[in-house]
């Protein structure tokens, strides 16, 4: 993607940078940033990754979300959006819709993951299969895992899992199924 598309993605606002420079990879770890990397500072617990960004930049990243900065300066893109797992949430949506891949999500209490195997393994006799890397099910998991798939992938099957009420919700928005499975609700 590039920012421009990014931008129109999140509704967010470049303070800095070039809307024509391309984005490959995301991440959440400023320690492990890939070529032509988007960070997405999150605001956790104990930390605020906000402090990051510039450490970020340092290992390569072209272009970070920001919720706290209203200005800047500097070759690198900064884009201000109001909340950076949002932001990431509403790029991968975007991402997944303009690929328009058949989707699989696979979900329930227990067996996601061996489920998921299951249906990737079938699918892939036939299709280019897509499929959630590990257990990267969760609301910054999905949105990263969408922005994985690729042009020649045929299927995509993608794990989703919930740790509070309401998850599930936000991640159907964000993934346009074509089937749904459900292992177990307990």
């Amino acid at each position: 993607m590039f920012i421009e598309e990014i931008l129109e993605a999140t509704g967010g606002r470049l303070l800095c940078g070039d809307i024509k420079t391309e984005v490959l990879t995301t991440s959440t770890n400023s320690r492990e940033i890939g070529e032509k990397c988007l960070f997405v500072p999150v605001i956790g617990e104990n930390v605020d990754a906000h402090k990051f960004i510039d450490s970020a930049f340092a290992n390569g990243a072209v272009a970070s979300f920001t919720s706290e900065h209203d200005t800047a300066k500097g070759n690198n893109c900064l884009i201000r959006v109001d909340d950076t797992i949002k932001a990431l949430q509403d790029m991968g949506a975007y991402y997944g819709r303009k690929l328009n891949i058949p989707t699989v999500g696979i979900t329930g209490s227990v067996g996601k993951t061996t489920t998921k195997e299951m249906v990737a393994c079938a699918l892939s006799a036939k299709y280019n299969v897509f499929k959630t890397s590990g257990n990267h099910n969760s609301q910054i998991g999905v949105p990263v895992t969408l922005l994985e798939m690729k042009e020649s992938d045929e299927y995509a099957v993608i794990e989703m899992g919930m740790s509070m009420k309401g998850e599930m919700k936000r991640l159907a928005e964000l993934v346009e199924l074509d089937m749904a499975v459900m292992t177990n609700i307990g």
